[in-house]
């Protein structure tokens, strides 16, 4: 299928404003949507093989929009358009997103997982395009039916997606609209300082964890000490107990988390419960302003 969903991408496009991240971050159920996008990503993390490679640093985390992406620019009249190795590597290296060499080692490990299949064979053999498997696919939905659910807490409409995942027309509309956004410069991670998380294995989902084990209240995330299981984080996310220990260690020393008495327990401070709160909302607007934008093309196209 090749339709062609018509996608409102503004020029320039829309960037979560610092008024939008305040006024949805004082929504009376912003933190029970916080935690409940916390919650999904670390239990598809701890529940599949798949989601556990795609979130353990940024560059892999960002691996499978590309690859989304990149498959719903596809043109059946143009054998050169969709997702190819090369065509990754580019978009990869011109976002930032991480070097040609990672990009090319990602896209094989998704080859190799069976999380891209070859297409089907065009006119031009030159071209080795690649499209998403139902494997890929089946993981992603489930990523985003997690993500939703909790985006919807403060943005009611973003349910309307919910029932149109599996629609290939919501979802090329989506991704193109996710994509050009992305390409376009919207970056959730300016609004937080949280790149001593995000770049390391694991990063996200061990704060998630941590966040988790406090006790939260209508403003702070978490508002309680937290304890710091050390051997059930490390296996839990298959990384060394060192690994961990040094990640705090560069946490507390950039003034994000506090020893609490015991050396097993921590306290998040101010500048980290500022940065979480403002990923989750800048991350809500971003990609629930792009799963409305697509409901609205697919019902504009539907109707006309």
């Amino acid at each position: 299928m090749d339709a062609r969903v018509p996608i409102s991408v503004p020029d320039p496009p829309v960037t979560p404003s610092r008024e939008a991240i305040a006024r949805l971050r004082a929504h009376p159920d912003f933190v029970r949507a916080a935690i409940a996008s916390a919650q999904g990503s670390v239990a598809l993390h701890r529940n599949s093989r798949v989601m556990t490679w795609m979130l353990s640093d940024r560059a892999r985390a960002l691996m499978p929009y590309v690859v989304f992406y990149l498959d719903a620019t596809s043109r059946a009249d143009d054998p050169r358009s969709g997702l190819t190795a090369s065509r990754a590597k580019a978009l990869c290296a011109e976002t930032g997103i991480c070097s040609p060499g990672r990009a090319a080692a990602c896209m094989t490990l998704l080859q190799f997982g069976g999380f891209v299949v070859p297409a089907p064979a065009s006119a031009d053999r030159r071209v080795r395009r690649v499209v998403p498997s139902d494997k890929l696919k089946a993981a992603q939905r489930e990523r985003l039916v997690r993500q939703f659910g909790a985006i919807a807490i403060v943005i009611p409409e973003v349910a309307d997606a919910l029932p149109l995942l599996g629609d290939a027309d919501f979802e090329r509309a989506f991704w193109l609209s996710m994509g050009e956004q992305f390409i376009g410069g919207v970056r959730v991670l300016d609004y937080a300082d949280l790149g001593l998380f995000a770049e390391r294995n694991a990063g996200m989902v061990i704060l998630f964890s941590l966040m988790l084990a406090g006790q939260a209240d209508e403003r702070t995330l978490p508002a309680e000490p937290v304890a710091i299981p050390l051997a059930e984080i490390a296996r839990r996310f298959q990384v060394s107990r060192t690994h961990v220990m040094r990640l705090l260690r560069d946490a507390e020393a950039a003034g994000f988390i506090a020893r609490e008495g015991a050396p097993d327990r921590l306290r998040f401070l101010p500048p980290l419960t500022e940065a979480l709160q403002n990923m989750f909302a800048a991350l809500f607007l971003f990609i629930g302003g792009n799963a409305r934008r697509a409901v609205a093309d697919v019902m504009a196209m539907r109707r006309g």
